[in-house]
């Protein structure tokens, strides 16, 4: 099973709530997101069709033809705009407690995207960024930035053969997050 990589942000205080579909507004949804070419990503154990947890990248898709889609859900259109404002995902959810599904902003900053690695490159990654081995973790932003300067961070990407993902790491830390606390996550 593979690695992801992918920047989060779960500090930066958000505006808007979640905002419940009922099932209509989901099948609207997930056509709008089919229609413009945007796949979702389910969690595992859900399948495409069906899913009720997922997230998906609704920055390419303009606000008006949400507005088209929902013209009396004022709700809906102003967790998009914050989502799109931000540079997240959009996130579908139904817990197992909650019986309604919500729509709201993800934690996932989408203006980089994802690195997948093997399980033993993603260790060999976490390893010379100098982190604690461990199959999920996360890192700042600044922190990446800091260690991926370093020369012996470089030297330990280079004795691995995986220098290639250190000129990606060190694309993926420029990324401007604005006023957000940007994080490095793997899981």
């Amino acid at each position: 099973m593979p690695t992801v990589f992918r920047i989060i942000d779960t500090q930066t205080r958000l505006h808007t709530s979640p905002v419940e579909l009922n099932a209509r507004e989901l099948a609207k949804l997930r056509f709008l997101f089919q229609s413009a070419g945007h796949f979702v990503e389910v969690e595992e154990g859900e399948s495409e069709g069906t899913a009720l947890n997922f997230e998906v990248n609704a920055n390419g898709i303009a606000l008006a033809r949400f507005a088209t889609v929902f013209p009396d859900r004022d709700d809906i259109l102003s967790v998009v705009e914050e989502a799109q404002f931000l540079g997240r995902s959009l996130r579908v959810a139904r817990s197992p407690q909650d019986p309604e599904v919500t729509l709201h902003v993800s934690q996932h900053i989408t203006l980089s995207p994802d690195i997948l690695l093997s399980r033993k490159q993603a260790r060999a990654v976490v390893d010379c960024i100098g982190d604690t081995p461990s199959d999920e973790g996360t890192i700042s932003l600044d922190r990446l930035r800091s260690a991926l300067r370093d020369v012996s961070c470089h030297r330990r990407f280079e004795a691995a053969r995986i220098e290639h993902i250190h000129e990606y790491l060190v694309r993926l830390a420029a990324t401007d997050c604005g006023e957000q606390f940007p994080y490095l996550e793997w899981a």
